[in-house]
């Protein structure tokens, strides 16, 4: 029965909050050159919100955070300014164009689990579990595709700076072409876009899907940490699948 109520219900963030208005000073991310963007959904529009370095006051910015963590179902949503938001991931999985739109060129995606592939099928099927595979086949399929239109884009600049020089350019080069004058178009100063680097990183076994994040188990947390430090340490873009520059 557990696994058919929403767990939202009686799970608090309370805890979280506490965390977050302890150790964020969010002064110091107001007064720094770092850009910081954290993306929430409206919950009532589904339309996304971007809270950016200013917006996060002492009163708006663990609010902030608090909805860019809330996954729908297992978080209750966070009411801002008489508006209820909940995880920006459910528009906008990998906000890419964010953190490139504000001057990054090189970006560091982390996964939330392995390869769809690599998550085992369990031999009695249950509501949660059936979800929680449903959202990672859905959340792999969309930064995979946000990656490979970001290296058809890399590709698509190369085009144009050859097509702009008077070289060739063959019928193969027309997608990364087009993608590329897209991304071309929303952006003002053109002389400033630029190739983007991506690394993947992604834990080498599951997390266990929806109950797996619902373990706040200290030693379960500092595990995790200690196993994504190894999985940066021991990173191989090779085998991740990584998008270079000049590669």
């Amino acid at each position: 029965m557990l696994k058919l109520i929403d767990s939202s219900a009686i799970i608090s963030n309370e805890p979280e909050r506490r965390l977050i208005e302890k150790t964020i000073n969010f002064q110091n991310i107001r007064q720094s050159d770092k850009v910081l963007k954290v993306a929430a959904t409206n919950w009532s529009t589904g339309d996304l919100r971007v809270f950016g370095n200013n917006d996060l006051t002492d009163d708006l910015g663990p609010k902030a955070v608090l909805a860019s963590t809330s996954i729908p179902g297992i978080f209750p949503q966070i009411e801002i300014q008489n508006e209820y938001y909940a995880d920006g991931g459910l528009v906008m999985n990998t906000p890419m164009n964010l953190a490139i739109d504000a001057g990054a060129d090189i970006l560091h995606v982390v996964y939330l689990d392995p390869d769809v592939k690599a998550i085992p099928l369990l031999p009695v099927r249950n509501t949660i579990d059936t979800f929680s595979r449903l959202f990672a086949i859905q959340f792999a399929a969309t930064v995979n595709r946000d990656i490979a239109v970001t290296r058809q884009i890399n590709d698509g600049l190369e085009v144009i700076a050859r097509a702009a020089g008077g070289g060739p350019v063959s019928g193969q080069d027309a997608r990364p072409f087009i993608l590329a004058a897209q991304r071309l178009s929303h952006v003002e100063d053109y002389s400033k876009y630029r190739k983007i680097t991506i690394h993947r990183y992604q834990p080498r076994d599951t997390l266990k899907g929806v109950l797996g994040l619902l373990n706040f188990n200290r030693d379960k947390s500092l595990d995790l940490i200690k196993r994504g430090f190894q999985d940066a340490i021991f990173h191989n873009c090779k085998a991740s699948n990584c998008v270079l520059v000049n590669a």
